[in-house]
C-alpha cells in the first residue's frame, strides 16, 4: 500500500500522456491514486491534485473524471482549495467542478455568488481560454435555470 506522501509524489512527477496514448490520463491517475482512501491522512493529496490540474489546464483528464471524483470524495474540505484554484488559474475542470457545486446548492444567496464567479471567470482576460469558454457556457446554463 502506497502511503499519502508517496503519491502525491507520484503526482508531482507525474507528466501527462497524449490523448492517442495507450493509457488515458485518468486511467494513469487512477492508478496511481488507487490506494489514496486506505490512509487517513488521504485529504492532504487535494492541494496537489489542483496543482496538477492548474499546471496543464490543456490535458484531458476526464470529464469529471478520478481527479473530479477523488476531490469530490473530500467533501467539506476540497471547496476552499477550489475557490483558490479558480482564482490562481481557472482549469476546465475546476469551472466544472464549480458548476456541480452551484447545482448542489439550495440557498439562493449562496449559489447567486457562485454563478457570479463563472460570470467573472468567463470575462476575465488573462486566463485559459478553454476555461472562459467553459465558464461561458454553465453562466448561460446556471441562467436558464434561475429564470425557468
Amino acid at each position: 500500500m502506497k502511503k499519502t506522501v508517496e503519491i502525491i509524489e507520484e503526482l508531482k512527477r507525474f507528466i501527462p500522456v497524449d490523448e492517442d496514448a495507450p493509457e488515458s490520463n485518468d486511467i494513469l491517475l487512477d492508478n496511481i491514486l488507487e490506494d489514496l482512501f486506505e490512509n487517513e491522512d488521504a485529504h492532504l493529496v487535494i492541494p496537489s491534485l489542483f496543482e496538477l490540474m492548474e499546471n496543464y489546464p490543456d490535458v484531458d483528464f476526464g470529464a469529471p473524471g478520478t481527479i473530479v471524483h477523488t476531490l469530490e470524495t473530500f467533501d467539506g474540505q476540497y471547496e476552499e482549495q477550489l475557490y483558490l484554484s479558480l482564482k490562481r488559474e481557472p482549469t476546465v475542470l475546476s469551472v466544472l467542478m464549480l458548476n456541480r457545486i452551484i447545482n448542489s446548492l439550495s440557498d439562493p444567496k449562496e449559489k447567486n455568488e457562485n454563478i457570479e464567479l463563472l460570470r467573472q471567470i468567463s470575462i476575465s482576460d488573462n486566463i485559459n481560454e478553454n476555461a472562459k469558454e467553459e465558464a461561458r457556457s454553465f453562466y448561460d446554463y446556471q441562467l436558464k435555470n434561475l429564470v425557468s
